[in-house]
């Protein structure tokens, strides 16, 4: 196999196939999913990620609402805020934005843990994070459903990709050919077992290196890799 395939993941062309995707499948619902966007105080940096989730929500079909909670609200009023978006049927999935701001971590694992784990978008609530390090293989995390943040959600992929690409490059197919859209579509289509046995095949008796410790990124990668 040439190395250029492992080495250069077409990650823009992918996640663009992987939105198109999405998009279809939504339109296929009869009720457009809402995503709500919780953040505390209005830092720069979480106001642009803010912005750009909303935005990539939108563009592949969600609804997408921010509520931005002034730093003076105390924790018990966002989750108050919390509460009322898990108990609200028309809301499909929740994201606070990291890190919440003038909070120390256990009140912040507190907030976190007050939503809903089937809303927890970003799988940062005890149940799912304690969930994920309990399962004993991909397969489990197939079966087990659980929602993942999108940082570990997309090397999920990356590493699929990669054993995609090995196999159909024992098969025939060129570096160029595999970008091609009809081998994007067919990777980005494969169903849910075939997608997570490339995964396992790819990291089997391979050592991985995560320089990132935090509960959004870092430990489910961990977590992830380590049942590979």
């Amino acid at each position: 196999m040439q190395m250029n395939c492992i080495n250069q993941i077409p990650g823009k062309i992918l996640a663009a196939e992987y939105s198109k995707r999405l998009n279809q499948r939504l339109k296929t619902l009869k009720t457009q999913p809402t995503l709500a966007i919780i953040q505390v105080g209005a830092d720069p940096a979480s106001s642009l990620y803010v912005n750009l989730k909303a935005e990539m929500a939108r563009e592949v079909g969600l609804k997408a609402e921010v509520i931005k909670i002034p730093l003076m609200h105390s924790k018990q009023e966002i989750i108050a805020q919390i509460h009322s978006f898990n108990e609200n049927p028309n809301v499909t999935g929740i994201i606070i934005q990291a890190p919440i701001p003038e909070l120390n971590l256990s009140d912040s694992i507190e907030i976190f843990n007050s939503i809903m784990a089937a809303k927890d978008v970003d799988g940062l609530t005890d149940h799912s994070l304690g969930r994920l390090w309990q399962l004993k293989s991909l397969t489990d995390l197939a079966s087990a459903k659980l929602l993942l943040s999108a940082t570990p959600m997309a090397v999920l992929k990356a590493i699929a990709w990669v054993g995609y690409a090995i196999k159909r490059q024992a098969e025939g197919i060129s570096a160029e050919e595999l970008k091609t859209v009809s081998e994007l579509e067919k990777f980005v289509n494969l169903d849910e077992q075939t997608f997570y046995e490339f995964i396992t095949n790819t990291c089997s008796g391979r050592k991985v290196i995560i320089i990132n410790r935090s509960n959004i990124v870092g430990k489910p990668i961990s977590g992830i890799t380590g049942n590979g």
